[in-house]
């Protein structure tokens, strides 16, 4: 069984090496303020988890952990609101999958725990955004529903981005 949960400070150094694990794979994880160190912008969406009311929040980070032992498997963002940006290039969700368990349909199953969560936050209708060339993405977003809208080129690396809409389950 898989846990989908808010991150607390003792989930910091899973976060870390989970992002460090990306990064040294030279993948990237969506990082809202770029001018911020990594473990500020971790305490802040741990902070907010924790301390707020979460229907003001503009993102949240999730967690899913396996129930048996506590293995930090995989990561989902849930963005709120969409400024421009965000509305282009990333959209609701992002989701990420512990390098280490590919392939063993955890990105499946992060992708419906997310829109589970979404649905409980009050979204209708999700903007998902994914490379054209990430076919476990793509496959993953027609197997939940996602209706594709457009193709457009992200200017930062000159890629073809595929937007999708998804109603939450």
């Amino acid at each position: 069984m898989l846990v989908l949960k808010l991150p607390t400070i003792e989930d910091k150094e899973n976060i870390k090496k989970f992002y460090y694990e990306y990064k040294i794979n030279k993948k990237e994880i969506y990082q809202t303020l770029k001018n911020i160190s990594l473990d500020d912008w971790i305490e802040e969406l741990i902070n907010k988890s924790v301390n707020s009311n979460l229907n003001k929040q503009k993102e949240l980070m999730y967690l899913m952990y396996s129930s048996d032992n506590k293995k930090l498997l995989g990561i989902s963002i849930i963005r709120l609101k969409l400024d421009g940006f965000l509305s282009a290039y990333w959209g609701n969700i992002g989701y990420y999958v512990n390098l280490k368990e590919l392939r063993q349909g955890y990105g499946n199953e992060l992708f419906k725990l997310t829109l589970k969560q979404c649905k409980q936050l009050g979204l209708k209708k999700i903007l998902i955004v994914c490379y054209k060339d990430n076919v476990a993405s793509n496959k993953i977003i027609r197997q939940n529903e996602g209706v594709f809208i457009e193709e457009i080129l992200d200017e930062n690396n000159k890629e073809i981005l595929k937007r999708f809409y998804i109603k939450p389950i």
